[in-house]
This record gives C-alpha cells, sequence and structure tokens, in this order.
C-alpha cells in the first residue's frame, strides 16, 4: 500500500505542462553542430558544407552550386538531412519565427493582440532592429522639444 503525505501538491495548468513538455537543455553548441537533451532523449543538429576550412562562410555562388547541409540526428542514430537551398531556408525561417513567437505565448498575426504588452513584445521579437531605430528617434525628438 502507498504512503500518503501531507505535502501540497503543486499542481500545472496546460500552459505550464506543454512549457515542461518543450524544455530541453543544451549539451553542447557551435556554429557548425548542436547537442540537446530533450523529453524524449538526445537530438543533435550539423551544418555542413557552409563554411571553408578556414572557418569563412563559403559564396553564395559556392552555396548556390553545392548548397549546405543539415543533418538532425536523434539518439538512436537515425538520421534525416535537409538540403538548404534559398527557398527551402527562407521558409524554414519563418516557420521557426512563428514556432518561437508561440513558444513566447505571442500570436503571429497582429489584428488578434490582445494587450500592449503582447504588441510591444511581439514588435521586438519580429523587428528588433526597426523597434530599436523608432525607440531612439522619438527619444532624439523628445529630448530636441525638451531643449529647445
Amino acid at each position: 500500500m502507498a504512503e500518503t503525505t501531507n505535502e501540497p501538491v503543486e499542481e500545472l495548468n496546460d500552459d505550464e505542462l506543454a512549457l515542461d513538455a518543450l524544455a530541453d537543455e543544451t549539451i553542447e553548441l557551435s556554429e557548425d553542430y548542436g547537442v540537446f537533451r530533450q523529453q524524449d532523449g538526445l537530438v543533435a543538429w550539423t551544418l555542413q558544407n557552409f563554411y571553408r576550412e578556414d572557418g569563412k562562410i563559403r559564396s553564395a555562388r559556392e552555396l548556390k552550386a553545392d548548397p549546405p547541409v543539415l543533418r538532425i540526428e536523434d539518439g538512436t542514430g537515425e538520421s534525416v538531412d535537409f538540403t538548404l537551398t534559398k527557398e527551402f531556408t527562407r521558409t524554414m525561417i519563418e516557420m521557426f519565427d512563428t514556432v518561437n513567437l508561440g513558444i513566447h505565448g505571442i500570436k503571429k498575426n497582429r489584428s488578434k493582440w490582445t494587450s500592449l504588452k503582447d504588441a510591444i513584445t511581439g514588435s521586438i521579437l519580429e523587428n528588433p532592429l526597426k523597434v530599436t531605430l523608432v525607440t531612439v528617434l522619438v527619444l532624439f525628438l523628445f529630448v530636441f522639444m525638451i531643449v529647445k
């Protein structure tokens, strides 16, 4: 028979459970590979044929003629290779951007923002350079108006 204790049990809501399921740990990371421990085991990725032997990125012409390859491998040794062509890479960037926003609780459809906080956070994550430039411009104008 199992023993019972009087210690409080912390209950997780659906959002916390979903974030727990996505939790992972970085084991090793560099520019051309990464190894992560996830809930269901290890996963690794390697970027092949992107860098020259001297560590510099190959030219656009070289990459177009002989595209880099992304290999994703699980802990059992099973792997899949993706040829990183221009169009495939662009669409994957869009998908990863959307997933990143979703993980942070932000919907990509701006018309669905429910608060100013979501709008600001979404803008910063999607366009950090534009937000920085606009902020500097607004501060400059504000200071200019005060000094004058």
